[in-house]
């Protein structure tokens, strides 16, 4: 039902609750206090700023405690995008948001290893280009050149820079 991130702090919180309201139950059995609107109201005012404190005190370190470990992975994903594929991060726990840094590590992985291989295929596509004897020429819909090797700009009388 729960996440196993939250579980201590689920049961923290229904011990505070039952805490609150065992105390609240003791007070209004007291004698006079159950026939005295003011004595409820202030037992009932008491109660629920003992439980706003004490979720606030559950709450705040709850939220850094899940928002740390994001705010890292996301430093992580923009220095990764900006090209540094070692850049990783360790996972600190083994709940939910551990797993996440797992998954995204091996993610990283795998696209650095597809990146390096690609890059690989287009020296070889580019050494290959350049030593054909044949003319290759590669245009868009437009019929802009994008593509001319050394033997085709032999060919059309220009450099293949310049096309």
């Amino acid at each position: 039902m729960f996440p196993s991130i939250r579980w201590r702090i689920a049961i923290s919180y229904l011990i505070l609750v039952a805490v609150v309201m065992g105390g609240l139950a003791a007070y209004l059995l007291r004698p006079g206090c159950s026939a005295s609107t003011t004595c409820v109201r202030q037992t009932v005012s008491i109660a629920s700023v003992v439980l706003l404190v004490g979720t606030a005190m559950l709450a705040f370190p709850l939220a850094a405690r899940t928002t740390h470990p994001v705010k890292q992975l996301v430093e992580v994903m923009r220095r990764t995008a900006a090209g540094d594929w070692e850049a990783r991060i360790l996972p600190q726990t083994r709940d939910e948001v551990g797993e996440l840094i797992f998954a995204f590590n091996e993610m990283i992985e795998r696209l650095k290893q597809q990146h390096l291989a690609m890059l690989e295929e287009n020296v070889q596509f580019t050494t290959v280009l350049n030593y054909m004897v044949d003319g290759v020429l590669i245009t868009d819909n437009e019929g802009k050149v994008r593509l001319i090797n050394r033997a085709a700009a032999k060919i059309f009388n220009h450099s293949a820079e310049s096309a």
